[in-house]
Order: structure tokens, then C-alpha cells, then sequence
């Protein structure tokens, strides 16, 4: 599996395997029937990420991403100057 962050864009893509096991008649065997192939979604965040703080675990199953947004930054305020004639 694999997870990148680019331009304000999550893409999460790998490859999906499945596997059988059958009991039948009380005799226990392997059936290695797989179901394969690749995935690839993309989710594109508004606003701005942390992108040197974004963190992913896979566990039992399950992947999280923690993509914590960006501290704002501050206005900035810049005085102009007025011309008068």
C-alpha cells in the first residue's frame, strides 16, 4: 500500500488479495483462490495541510491518516501610502 500527498491531494493506492479457506465434510483444506487487483483513490483537501505532520497507521484491517491542518497565517498588514496633489 502506498499513500502520498501532493499539491493538496491524498492518493491512497496498492494492490487487494483475497484468500479462501473451506471446510467441507469435516475435512479441512485450502482453496488459494485469489481475487487480485489494484486501487487507486484520490481526495483533494481544501485549505492547507501540515504536510511534515501527516501520519498513517495500518492496523487490523483498517488504515488512518491524520492530516492536521496548517497553522493560518497571519494576515499581513502593509500601510500605503496616499499621493496627495
Amino acid at each position: 500500500m502506498k499513500v502520498d500527498f501532493t499539491n493538496g491531494v491524498l492518493t491512497i493506492s496498492g494492490e487487494k488479495i483475497e484468500e479462501h479457506n473451506n471446510k467441507e465434510n469435516g475435512i479441512r483444506y485450502h482453496i488459494w483462490e485469489r481475487k487480485a487487483g489494484s486501487f487507486q483513490r484520490s481526495f483533494p483537501f481544501p485549505g492547507l495541510i501540515a504536510e511534515d505532520k501527516i501520519v498513517a497507521d495500518f492496523k487490523n484491517g483498517v488504515l488512518k491518516i491524520h492530516l492536521p491542518k496548517a497553522p493560518e497565517e497571519q494576515e499581513k498588514t502593509r500601510s500605503i501610502k496616499i499621493n496627495a496633489k
